[in-house]
């Protein structure tokens, strides 16, 4: 799965079912290839319309937006070496919710260094 892919994983799994327009909006005009991960991520079967013009995950696509958030959870907590988080359950819960919001956050939204397409990028449509 490409980054981007990953991004829009995060981001389903973040802020729930979206518009595909509104995931194209997200990430701006610098990012032409947002069809094409769409198809990727289809083909994975990690997305789906529900209802038509909306992309939702599917169990797979859970699955693998909770195995992201995991490995963010896990590599925040290498930097925290020699914690326990049965120790500390509040600092582990804090780790799964910071983890899950970087996921999603605008912040983190990707970007190329190619030369900018317009935002118009459409979602292809469903065969």
């Amino acid at each position: 799965m490409s980054p981007l892919g990953a991004w829009c994983l995060l981001k389903l799994d973040h802020l729930g079912p979206l518009e595909w327009k509104a995931i194209s909006a997200r990430t701006g005009p610098a990012l032409p290839r947002i069809s094409e991960t769409y198809d990727q991520l289809v083909d994975l079967g990690y997305v789906h319309d529900d209802p038509p013009g909306t992309v939702a995950l599917t169990d797979a696509g859970q699955a693998a937006a909770d195995a992201l958030d995991a490995a963010r959870r896990d590599s925040l907590a290498e930097l925290l070496d020699g914690w326990d988080p049965e120790q500390h359950t509040e600092l582990a819960s804090m780790l799964s919710a910071l983890a899950r919001a970087l996921g999603g956050s605008d912040a983190e939204e990707p970007r190329e260094e190619t030369e900018k397409a317009p935002a118009s990028d459409a979602r292809p449509e469903p065969s």
